[in-house]
Order: C-alpha cells, then sequence, then structure tokens
C-alpha cells in the first residue's frame, strides 16, 4: 500500500510539471530588432520615397490566457537610419498585440496581429499644435517561441508594421494643403520573456 501511495504522488508531481508550462500567468519581456523600411510622402498628388535601415527595441508585458493565446502590451523604439540623409529619427510606439501559439513542443509557433498608437519623436515643428506627430500602427507577424523551462522563453520573430501619420497642413499664405506620411517596416526580432 505504501508503494501505492509513492507511485501516485510521483505521478502527481510529473503531471503538475509538465503542466505547469501550459497554466495562465504573466510576463516579462525584452527584444531588439533589426531591418528596413521606407517613408512616403504625399503631397500635391506626388509621391516621394525615403529608404531606412533601422534598430529596434521592445519592452513587454503579457497575459498567457492558456496554451495557444496571449495578449501583450508593449512599448517599442525604433532609430531610424535614411539612406539619403545624415542625421537618426526616432519612433515610439505603445502596442496591443494578440498572439496564436501553435503546438505545445519545446519548439512552438505562432502568428500574432495588433495595433498600437505611434509618436513621431522630434516632429514639433512641422504641426500647427507644436506636437510630435502622432499615427496609428497595424502590425502582423509570426516566430517561434522556445520554451526553456517554466519560467523563460526565448523568441525569435518576424513582423510587418505599418504605421499611418496624422495630416500635417501645409501653407505658403496663399493656399494650404495636407501632407500625408506613412512608414512601413520590415522587422526580424530576437527576445526573451520571464514567465511569473
Amino acid at each position: 500500500m505504501r508503494k501505492l501511495s509513492i507511485l501516485a504522488a510521483v505521478a502527481a508531481l510529473s503531471a503538475s510539471l509538465t503542466t505547469s508550462a501550459n497554466e495562465s500567468g504573466f510576463y516579462l519581456g525584452l527584444n531588439l530588432g533589426f531591418g528596413g523600411g521606407t517613408e512616403v510622402a504625399d503631397f500635391s498628388d506626388e509621391e516621394v520615397e525615403g529608404d531606412y535601415d533601422f534598430t529596434a527595441t521592445k519592452v513587454a508585458f503579457g497575459y498567457i490566457a492558456d496554451d495557444r493565446i496571449r495578449f501583450e502590451g508593449s512599448l517599442s523604439t525604433y532609430k531610424l537610419d535614411f539612406d539619403d540623409f545624415d542625421g537618426e529619427d526616432k519612433i515610439s510606439s505603445f502596442d496591443i498585440d494578440g498572439y496564436l501559439t501553435l503546438g505545445s513542443d519545446k519548439i512552438r509557433p505562432y502568428f500574432m496581429g495588433g495595433f498600437g498608437l505611434a509618436t513621431y519623436q522630434d516632429t514639433a515643428d512641422f504641426t500647427e499644435e507644436d506636437e510630435d506627430l502622432s499615427g496609428i500602427s497595424f502590425q502582423v507577424g509570426a516566430g517561434v517561441v522556445f520554451p526553456i523551462n517554466d519560467s523563460v522563453e526565448l523568441d525569435a520573430s518576424y513582423r510587418i508594421r505599418v504605421i499611418a501619420w496624422q495630416a500635417i497642413e501645409v501653407s505658403n499664405g496663399f493656399y494650404s494643403e495636407d501632407l500625408n506620411l506613412s512608414n512601413t517596416f520590415s522587422e526580424f526580432g530576437i527576445g526573451a520573456k520571464y514567465i511569473f
């Protein structure tokens, strides 16, 4: 009888260890990204494009609802290095994303999508309100999660982001016209999450 109770205790402990990775919980994450993109300015029915390379950092706080569904809020900062002129522009974005993970193996692919509120830093001189440009971001992507243990995950991802900025009214004193600006990003990223 004693052997049976020991086996039952070992089985219960094993079950709790194997299912703990699938339980719900919160996490903190840090991601580093890089890639390229294009800025498009549309004014008077003409488009002007500028290509850039960028680096990105993202700090995230998320919730794992179950072994397939995750929700995440994050703050991202992009440093843009344009090909055609010197200097560095910065864009920050607060994002809300949803994740759908597949499988429950050591390598878990996922798909994600979401939206965000973005700020184009140091652009207040171009707006009537003397505030930096604001915009709406939409992003989709895919990646792979590598669980290291019950508390740590590594992540590799690819993401496409599009930001549509508020229109800028440009005037020469006689007439005014709107300048529409947008940015696209093609981003590769790596990161880590701590689950608690």
